[in-house]
């Protein structure tokens, strides 16, 4: 696909051709929230990661990929809301170095070291 290519653009637009016939499918409006943000697009990628988590709450890379957005954009307060809440998440390798991220930039440094011993403990 060109969004593993690089070619977030061309993905962009196959996505939301893809969007169109399933629309409420989580799995391309995560890829859809990826093309807009390798583009820059924040508004938009925040948008489809929120919908594919209203449509499958719970689901590890939405979150994980809204979290690492929040991040990116210097909202680490809401990556650690995002990241609290699903409980079936809690073992995601993914989701635990996000959160050591999320607690380190808010100066969290006791929270930093009690998710660290969890990602370093699976």
């Amino acid at each position: 696909m060109q969004l593993a290519l690089g070619d977030s653009d061309s993905a962009r637009q196959a996505l939301e051709k893809a969007d169109q016939l399933a629309p409420d499918n989580p799995v391309i409006l995560t890829l859809l929230g990826d093309a807009h943000s390798n583009l820059g697009e924040t508004e938009q990628a925040l948008a489809h990661y929120r919908k594919a988590i209203d449509l499958q709450p719970g689901a590890a890379r939405p979150v994980a990929a809204l979290a690492k957005l929040y991040l990116q954009v210097d909202q680490p307060s809401q990556a650690i809301a995002l990241l609290q809440q699903p409980a079936d998440i809690a073992d995601d390798p993914n989701t635990l170095a996000l959160m050591v991220r999320a607690k380190m930039a808010v100066g969290d440094l006791r929270s930093t070291l009690t998710y660290a011993r969890k990602l370093l403990a699976l």
